[in-house]
Parts: structure tokens; sequence; C-alpha cells
């Protein structure tokens, strides 16, 4: 079976769980094509990666390399030309933006593909008639931003491709239910496959903090610095940590735009010698930080579900997250990690006070029923099983 997979770009260092299903389908045999707008043209986990036809800022030069492309497309494939030229002008759009189109998709078109699947679901705007052209299956996955804040910028952007759309991957009950809620057809197939670790990556077994210990608690977040991680709500937080005399460092893992706003928010809150912005760092390092820490801290207000809560509760950490989305499925308040309302600074206050003066056996029981419930429900090997179901049947 061929799969084709749409991204914006080859998957980073830390999307693991584009890596892991790729990985794992090659693994099977199925034939994995990853068409990507950006990213090294090279083999990506035994992917072939082909890469979009560019974007030039000359546009002189942009007009010419689109009529190039489309009249080599046209001799290369013309039946897949002319189908999908005849579907966008069926959905209403006007013959440029057909053959636009046609060019945006034309690194697919030569392709012959069982499945196109986009890894998000914004990746299928302006590409819903794609897999009829091909006479392939189209499927979908929806991991959060693309359902949770996309459409509140863009209402009805979806209604095309629910119409399209043969399967559509959830990875958590939340995002299910806020699929549902949207101009979804109830008929269409919608299936949950949570995100999946390799577990003995990242297991370690250990005792948990004490209390009274002279030294700090060592309490870690891990993820690119952007608004709706809620980074700025658990340095309030940390305040409060601080105003209360337990002696902590936060350390924060990861690189994004929002650094110098956190770093200013660091300096007018007085956390300097608390707080440590890590920068990026790589799985191994991100697993050894893990290892180290106490308590892991997942402030996010939108989360779909989570590979790095996944990952520190294999590594022994104490889970502390929000209640945003997956969030509340990933943790299982007082069984296996605590959660609080997400923006609520006091209650995430609270709730790491709370943790911290826990017993240690209090918090060894919970390490371990999270540890137990990671390597036995989000498993790699369970994970692609439920993917060659979502293909096959």
């Amino acid at each position: 079976m061929i799969v084709g997979l749409v991204l914006s770009k080859v998957p980073g260092y830390s999307e693991t769980f584009f890596r892991s299903k790729i990985r794992g389908l090659t693994a099977k045999g199925y034939k994995v094509l990853v068409f990507a707008g950006s990213g090294e043209r090279r083999a990506f986990e035994r992917a072939k990666v082909v890469k979009a036809f560019p974007v030039l800022s000359n546009p002189f030069l942009q007009i010419l390399l689109v009529f190039v492309i489309l009249g080599w497309l046209l001799l290369s494939c013309p039946r897949r030309f002319v189908s999908l030229f005849i579907f966008q002008k069926r959905s209403g759009g006007s013959t440029w933006d057909a053959l636009k189109t046609i060019y945006i998709n034309g690194h697919i078109l030569p392709f012959d593909l069982d499945w196109i699947h986009f890894g998000f679901a914004t990746m299928g705007i302006g590409r819903e008639n794609v897999a009829k052209a091909l006479n392939a299956k189209m499927a979908v996955s929806i991991r959060g931003f693309d359902i949770s804040i996309y459409p509140l910028k863009h209402p009805g952007c979806f209604n095309l491709l629910w119409e399209n759309v043969d399967k559509v991957h959830v990875i958590s009950d939340d995002l299910e239910r806020k699929l549902r809620e949207t101009r979804f057809p109830d008929w269409k197939m919608i299936q949950k496959i949570t995100p999946a670790i390799a577990f003995e990556n990242f297991f370690q077994k250990r005792e948990c903090f004490h209390n009274g210990e002279e030294r700090k608690v060592r309490i870690l977040s891990v993820g690119r610095l952007h608004w709706k991680k809620g980074y700025e709500y658990a340095l309030q937080a940390m305040c409060q940590l601080k105003a209360s005399n337990i002696p902590f460092v936060f350390s924060i893992a990861g690189t994004g735009s929002e650094l110098e706003r956190l770093k200013f928010a660091v300096y007018q809150l007085g956390l300097e010698e608390e707080v440590i912005f890590k920068g990026k760092l790589n799985h191994e390092e991100v697993a050894k930080e893990m290892r180290e820490a106490d308590i892991y801290l997942q402030p996010s207000i939108q989360e779909g579900f989570c590979n790095a809560v996944l990952e520190a509760q294999a590594a022994g950490c104490f889970c502390i997250v929000s209640d945003a989305e997956g969030l509340s499925e990933n943790v299982l308040d007082g069984v296996t990690g605590r959660v609080f309302e997400r923006r609520d600074v006091n209650a995430m206050a609270e709730v790491i006070l709370d943790v911290i003066r826990l017993s240690s056996e209090s918090r060894a029981k919970m390490v371990l029923a999270a540890q137990k419930r990671v390597q036995n429900n989000f498993s790699i090997d369970e994970q692609i099983r439920k993917f060659e179901h979502f293909y096959e049947k």
C-alpha cells in the first residue's frame, strides 16, 4: 500500500509523532511518500521526500515557472491534470485559481497513491479535490490547533474538506467532540489514535523526591515558546511558590517567538534566579532533563495531547498539566498525576504546592501508575497497529 503524507515541511527533531509513524509503517511494508513544502529533499525514515514546486519572489519568473510546470504536468499526467481542473471549477473556483491549485499540488499529481493523508487539517485547505483526481482515498489528522483555533479566524474553512474526506484521525476524545461540533457529516468515519512514544528511551525507575530536602525542587516544561503553551501563567505561579518559601528551579526547554516576552516577564517578576531557559535540545538531551526533573509542568491553554507529557511520565516525573483538550486524557487527575484548570494561576500554584507537600510514598504511587499506563496504552507498536487498521479497513 502506498501512503502519501502531506506536510508543510519535513518533520523536525521534536515531531516524533510523524517520525515514529513513518518508521513504523515502512517497517510493516508500506511505501510512504512525504510531500513537503520545505526541508531537505532526502530519504527520511526510509520514506521518499518530494518537495513542492517553489514560490519565487520575482513575479515574472514565477509566472514563467508556473506555465513551464503546468505544461510538463499536462504532458506527464494529462488525465489527473484535467480532472483536478474540472473538480476545482465545479467547486466554484476561477480558471486561474484552478491552475494555481494544480501548480501547488503538482509535486503530488505524478504519483500513484492508495491514500493521501494530510498531517494537519489545515494542509487540506485548497487540496480538497486532489485525492479524487488521483483516484485515491483521503485522510486528515486533527491535532489541536487546526480544529480549536484556526476555524475561529476562518469560519467554514473546512466545509469542502469534510465533503471530500474519507476518514479523519483524531488524537483525543476532546478533539473528536470539537470536530463533531463543526459541519462534519455524521456518517463520515472518525478514528482516535493517540500519540505514542518509545517508552524504553525515557523509562527510569527512581525514588520520588523527599519533603524537607535542602536541594531545590526541579520543575521542567518542554515545548516551543508559543502563547498557547501558557508559560506566562506558569511564571506567575512560580511567583507564588517563591512567596511560599519553596526552593525550586524552573527549566523551560524549547525555542520560539515568545522568548523575549518571557524573559522580560521573568525579569519583572523577579525570577532570574529560579527560571532557566534551556533553548533547543535534541531528543536525547530532553530525555536527560526529564530524568533529572522532579515535576513536569504543562500549563498549556490549548493542547491536542502532547507527546512530551507521555515522555515525562515514562521518565518518572510527577506530571502536572492543565485541562486543555487532550491533556486531561493524557494524565488522569489524582491517579497518574494532577490536572488544573487552564489559565488559573492560583489553581496551578496550589496543585504544585499540594504535590510538593505530599508524602514521597503518595507521589511514588502515582508516578508508578503513570509509567505503567504509558507503557501499556501508548506504545508505538500499538499505534502502528491502529494505523494499519485505519488504512486497511
